[in-house]
């Protein structure tokens, strides 16, 4: 049994065997391993030995941030297994793609780019990098979607409607949305109509992109233009970052998960917690687009 080789004959004599070849370090890892399996059979005594090293394995699967402590622990019971110390083998292959999940997993997870969120001084600089009519739509919309918490693919269908913004949703907040608007919010609003018709475009629409990828599209095509000030932002940093404000400003927690339309409480609080090195502003320097330096910067276009 598996409880006799760790607590006997391979605690007294594994320098013996063929195990004299580990580093110390390896047999010690491998101990431990083994008596945290025996602890975890101690809480289950009605449980096989078989279950309580599957649990052990998912357990970690769900918990620790390597797969080092499960294949430790699958490489110990394999060793007592091919010196003859059990008496039925315990590990399978299944436990060895457990393991190999993981690793997929977390390199995905390292290789995945690190959520970001806007700040007031990025929307500063992107509407002093907007040079062409197309710049200054994606500049209004990632205000409005700065503003109403908008996805990406909420931000395609947004405009303005009696002083209200309409937009559809999606997700979690699906069909057609009347959105009351804050001063900044309406301004942009207000904005994009008036720019999207004075260039003979339907207010109503977008003019230059077409669906949600030609607006990502745009974005990527705008933000080239600053020389990597901003490179790292995407349309969804907009969203968070209205989050982060509105929690900045003391909105309850129920209020912003509501009016971003995310599926859970927990899932908006993400949002409104970003990284440390993330200032809050209360707006001073917003750019409005009826300020005398953003209405210069647009009539150079």
């Amino acid at each position: 049994m598996l409880r006799g080789a760790v607590d006997g004959e391979y605690a007294a004599t594994f320098a013996s065997t063929l195990m004299r070849g580990l580093e110390k370090p390896t047999l010690a890892g491998y101990g431990h391993a083994l008596r945290r399996l025996l602890s975890e059979a101690d809480k289950h005594p009605e449980r096989e030995i078989r279950w309580v090293l599957e649990h052990r394995l998912l357990t970690s699967a769900r918990t620790d941030t390597s797969s080092g402590p499960c294949r430790k622990l699958l490489s110990a019971v394999r060793l007592l297994e091919k010196v003859g110390w059990l008496e039925q083998p315990l590990v399978r292959r299944g436990d060895w793609l457990v393991v190999e999940a993981m690793e997929r997993h977390r390199a995905r997870t390292a290789a995945a780019p690190q959520r970001q969120w806007a700040s007031m001084a990025q929307f500063e600089k992107l509407a002093g990098m907007a040079e062409t009519f197309g710049d200054w739509e994606v500049v209004a919309l990632a205000a409005v979607s700065g503003g109403l918490l908008l996805r990406a693919s909420e931000a395609a269908t947004v405009r303005l409607d009696g002083g209200e913004a309409l937009f559809q949703g999606a997700k979690s907040r699906r069909g057609r949305h009347h959105c009351e608007v804050g001063r900044w919010t309406l301004a942009w609003l207000e904005f994009l109509a008036s720019w999207r018709a004075a260039h003979g475009h339907r207010p109503d629409q977008p003019a230059s992109f077409r669906g949600v990828g030609g607006l990502h599209t745009a974005l990527r095509s705008l933000l080239a233009k600053g020389g990597g000030e901003c490179a790292s932002l995407r349309w969804h940093s907009f969203r968070r970052w209205g989050a982060a404000q509105l929690h900045g400003l003391g909105t309850p927690p129920s209020a912003i998960h509501l009016y971003g339309g995310w599926a859970t409480p927990k899932v908006a609080k993400i949002y409104t917690h970003p990284p440390s090195g993330w200032n809050f502003d209360r707006g001073s320097g917003m750019p409005f687009p009826s300020r005398d330096e953003t209405r210069d910067l647009i009539r150079h276009v």
